[in-house]
């Protein structure tokens, strides 16, 4: 070796080792990754890197003479890079970076307070502005004359804070909700061999804890439980082992399957592109936020399936299409169906993986005759052009119902029923069915924007590229030699026109009025608006036949185009289906980049007059590859960066702690009933039933708790907690069968309404003027509706219900005989439907009047026809904040109250009177003390309730819209219980995001 060369592979070799110390000791900022060494896939990446520059320093022939393998070891290393990268910027909710910021912000405003209060009685006249800015100078320089104090102060602060999310080993909590139900089964899975806690001498499982006490069918097998029992097993975890051991076993899982996810990506990109675009999209595609902030460790749901088996299943698809031999390419496509297959497993919802390749294949393969017909091929050339294409529509479509068959499942029956369910959309799930639809309150099941779908796949740089990259891609502009012109004024059409849709052209006339059209097609027509957003690439296809292209790049543009259009389709129906578009643009992408630095390469150095030097050929991929690093990369990372520093479990120590104690001071059968949202961790963690949790909202039961919740009565609220207690919902389904006719549940309603708050419920079921049942009938509900022994009941009231009051109190107000009406109005005259309900006609007349008014504004005013009849159908009230605060407190003169100068409250009269004009009126006010509880009516016309809480010598009032003022929920969340005798004090807790856990034991 020459001393040049040596000079040469030593820089490099010592380049490599500084990188590779550089990532080792900054892997201490995600410590737990040391776990499974994965900073050595890092080291492992950047030696491989290393040894290639040295070996062509060495040689510089070196890559000519080892092409493919350099080739090999070049993927090899870019692929191991994303990887890594993908599981880093996932792994920040471990260490909880955010408790640093805490600790920090705790830190300097006690300082702070400390210096501005000694400030202040130094210089008391001078200005707030001059206070803050020399306080800020003062802990500058306190940090400065001692860091090692002061860093030593935040670390430890910063510890106890994780230390309150973190499980007795020092692993941190799950972060969301739902990951405790999977928690749940692979428990059950790893304890006693099957999904529930019991099972049935028929052989069924039963989750007893879930929808209390009546329990669900749980399946035999769910893909990921299973798959984290298997992880339990091989940290050799079994029944005596903690939930801090078994949160350890799967926390990075879901960023594991993120990581694998871009292995696939990379080679769809790589096969129309090369390795550097491959790496751009791969590495674009990890910092999607809605991929990123659901595949974050800890965040151990099925989402991560939604990305990595769709991608790939397209790989195997878009090889099984490349590849000429039959055998080969069969082999590809089963490989792909098999992927859909488990894919159906993990995911109940895969269909539309199946629905888009299936239609993007029947596409391909009548594009590919057209294009046949037009070069006059012969019918033998036909075939041979035919065979592949085919070959891989009849082995993906065999296979996957082989496969699916195999597995219990029946791919075209699935798939033809999500497509006849999903049509109406989520919103008008409830058609039909006398329950409210709780699905449409559902964050995640909300329709999501146009915006919200541009921002979720990375912004619209992102979303711009990924469209011109499939225009691109269709129209294979290499090929086209002749038509310069057609083809400038066509893509300069396209650029417009994307455009249009991605950008805001805020005032800037006809471009603004234009894109504001566009996207209101979003919410009032999106198939128009979906056609027109594709519809350059739609002529780029047409464009692409006239000119007879016919390679496999038509196809992944097909199935492109087809994805995106329908998965932005499934989002405007639900935000949570946004995170399924993130493979399709991610490719696109790609692509795209590698298409327009293409374009650029092109023409950039003739128009620059720079030569045809091998360098200069280059230029416009370094253009792109600055403008992706600068412009899209960067933005990406900051944008993860804050997603992970701002990631925080939803349950800390007091949740847990909590649990436990519910755990070990009740029996077995216990219920916990609160709103849905935390059920998942009440089955969990506190090992007792939970009335309904996020896979059971949809049941009555979201009816019944909203309604104890809003109730005044006590004894309303205790006889429906009795009902749910001794039989959720089963009470109604008795009678029902008795009445024998579905149309018939408002009356049966109608009749559990006059149960409640009643002694004798036996009197009632006799005597009621609907149905005739039988003594036998009678005891037989009676132990559904008032049993004589309930299980153990806890009612817990956490401080996100304030904020869901309107959720909650809108479903508990739900009016039956409104939704039947709403139900039948078309086909059924005022009388029908009154006499079928059992209500005055003229109150018929006057709701489908209402309707048919909701009707015409929903069309003449373009407004959601939903949102109007669910507004029709049940109020939202809520708690209502003055100043940021639910109490104000009042100053009390002899028998009166004057509270904040907002209004006088008599004492001695019990009535108020607001002291400036207000667009509300009192309907009641609530006299509560720690005792006593008393609700003195106003005006029966009021719409709002005016709380008067005495606590000691201080009178606070508070204001919610009627009837939450006297609500169960007012009493014991608020009050503390005032005057409740069925409602014993269990226990609270202030969680360290600050809200507050009130629980109560129910005493019957």
């Amino acid at each position: 070796m020459s001393k040049t060369g040596f000079t040469r592979l030593s820089g490099a070799l010592i380049i490599e080792i500084l990188a590779l110390l550089f990532v080792i000791f900054s892997s201490k900022q995600f410590a737990p990754l040391s776990s499974v060494r994965l900073w050595t896939l890092g080291g492992i990446s950047l030696v491989l890197i290393g040894t290639l520059i040295a070996m062509h320093f060495q040689d510089p022939k070196f890559y000519t003479k080892h092409k493919r393998k350099v080739d090999v070891c070049l993927t090899l290393v870019l692929i191991l890079i994303a990887f890594v990268f993908t599981i880093y910027i996932r792994s920040y909710a471990y260490n909880l970076p955010v408790a640093d910021e805490w600790a920090e912000n705790s830190i300097q405003s006690n300082l702070r307070g400390q210096i501005v209060s000694a400030i202040k009685e130094k210089y008391p006249n001078l200005a707030d502005e001059q206070i803050n800015n020399e306080a800020t100078k003062q802990i500058e320089a306190m940090i400065a004359e001692n860091p090692d104090e002061y860093y030593s102060e935040k670390d430890k602060m910063a510890q106890v804070f994780r230390e309150k999310f973190q499980a007795e080993n020092g692993q941190t909590y799950f972060l969301a909700i739902d990951p405790y139900y999977y928690h749940t089964i692979s428990k059950n899975i790893l304890e006693n061999g099957h999904a529930g806690d019991i099972m049935t001498d028929e052989g069924r499982s039963i989750l007893k804890r879930k929808l209390a006490p009546q329990g669900v069918d749980v399946s035999s097998f769910d893909f990921h439980p299973w798959l984290e029992s298997k992880f339990y097993k091989l940290f050799g975890l079994d029944e005596t082992s903690t939930n801090g051991d078994r949160m350890k076993a799967v926390y990075f899982l879901p960023a594991l399957i993120a990581a694998f996810a871009i292995i696939p990506l990379f080679f769809i990109i790589k096969l129309y592109s090369n390795d550097l675009f491959a790496f751009f999209g791969s590495i674009s595609f990890s910092t999607v936020s809605t991929f990123l902030s659901r595949t974050q460790a800890g965040f151990v749901d099925t989402d991560a399936y939604n990305v990595f088996f769709p991608i790939l299943i397209l790989c195997f698809v878009v090889y099984s299409l490349k590849i000429k031999d039959w055998k080969k390419s069969s082999i590809f496509a089963g490989l792909a169906a098999l992927s859909q297959a488990i894919y159906f497993l993990a995911w109940g919802n895969a269909w539309f993986a199946f629905l888009f390749i299936g239609l993007a294949l029947l596409g391909y393969i009548v594009y590919l005759l057209i294009v046949e017909y037009l070069k006059k091929h012969s019918w033998v050339e036909i075939k041979e052009r035919m065979f592949s294409p085919i070959v891989t529509l009849v082995s993906f479509f065999g296979f996957a119902i082989v496969f699916s068959f195999m597995f219990g499942r029946n791919v075209i029956g699935l798939t033809l029923n999500s497509i006849l369910s999903s049509s109406g959309g989520i919103a008008n799930a409830n058609l039909g069915n006398i329950w409210p639809n709780v699905l449409s309150s559902v964050a995640e099941l909300n329709p999501a924007s146009f915006v919200q779908i541009i921002d979720s796949v990375g912004g619209k740089l992102v979303f711009f590229f990924a469209l011109f990259g499939m225009l691109l891609l269709a129209t294979d502009f290499e090929k086209e030699k002749k038509n310069w012109l057609s083809q400038f004024l066509f893509y300069s059409f396209s650029i417009i026109w994307f455009s249009l849709f991605v950008l805001d052209f805020k005032n800037m006339g006809i471009l603004e009025s234009l894109h504001n059209g566009f996207i209101g097609l979003a919410t009032n027509s999106p198939l128009m608006f979906l056609i027109l957003l594709m519809l350059p690439v739609l002529i780029g296809i047409i464009w692409a036949l006239y000119e007879k292209h016919g390679d496999y790049k038509t196809f992944l543009v097909m199935l492109l185009g087809i994805w995106m259009a329908g998965t932005i389709y499934m989002s405007f129906n639900g935000v949570r289906f946004v995170v399924l578009l993130a493979p399709a643009f991610a490719a696109a992408f790609g692509i795209g980049l590698f298409y327009i630095a293409k374009a650029a390469n092109k023409h950039i150095p003739s128009l620059l007059e720079l030569g045809k030097s091998k360098p200069l050929s280059y230029i416009g991929t370094i253009l792109v590859s600055l403008l992706f690093v600068f412009m899209i990369l960067s933005p990406s990372l900051v944008t993860a960066d804050q997603i992970g520093r701002s990631s925080v479990p939803n349950f800390d120590d007091n949740w847990f702690n909590l649990m436990y104690k519910i755990r070990d001071n009740s029996s077995q059968d216990a219920i916990i009933t609160s709103w849905w949202d935390f059920g998942h961790f009440f089955i969990s963690i506190g090992e007792v039933g939970a009335t309904f949790d996020g896979g059971s909202q949809t049941t009555p039961q979201s009816h019944w708790v909203g309604k104890l919740l809003m109730e005044n009565d006590e004894e309303v609220s205790h006889d429906i907690l009795q009902m749910l207690s001794c039989g959720g919902n089963q009470a109604f389904n008795l009678m029902l069968e008795k009445s024998n006719d579905s149309t018939k549940g408002v009356l049966v309603n109608k009749i559990i309404y006059s149960t409640f708050g009643v002694e004798d419920k036996a009197k009632v079921l006799r005597e009621n003027k609907y149905f005739q049942f039988s003594e036998e009938e009678i005891s037989q509900i009676l132990t559904k509706l008032a049993c004589d022994n309930p299980p153990e009941h806890y009612f817990l009231t956490s401080e996100d219900m304030i904020s869901k009051a309107g959720v909650w109190a809108h479903w508990g107000s739900w009016d039956f005989s409104k939704k039947y009406t709403l139900d039948t109005y078309k086909n059924n005259s005022p009388t029908e439907i009154a006499t079928t309900i059992d209500e005055p006609v003229e109150k018929i007349e006057k709701w489908v009047s209402q309707l048919q008014e909701i009707d015409l504004r929903s069309k003449v005013q373009n407004l959601k026809r939903t949102d109007l009849v669910n507004q029709w159908l049940a109020p939202y009230p809520s708690y209502m904040q003055i100043s940021s605060n639910y109490f104000v407190p009042c100053v009390k003169t002899g028998n009166n109250l004057n509270c904040n100068n907002l209004l006088s409250v008599d004492l001695e009269g019990k009535n108020a009177t607001f002291l400036t004009k207000q667009d509300a009126t009192l309907a009641n006010v609530i006299f509560a003390t720690d005792n006593s509880f008393e609700i003195v009516e106003q005006d029966s016309t009021g719409s709002v309730d005016l709380v008067v809480y005495n606590s000691g010598n201080d009178y606070l009032v508070m204001f919610a819209h009627s009837p939450l003022g006297g609500s169960l929920f007012t009493r014991a969340f608020f009050l503390g219980g005032a005057g409740l005798k069925h409602f014993e004090h269990f226990d609270y807790s202030g969680a360290t995001n600050g809200w507050k856990l009130q629980t109560s034991k129910v005493k019957y």
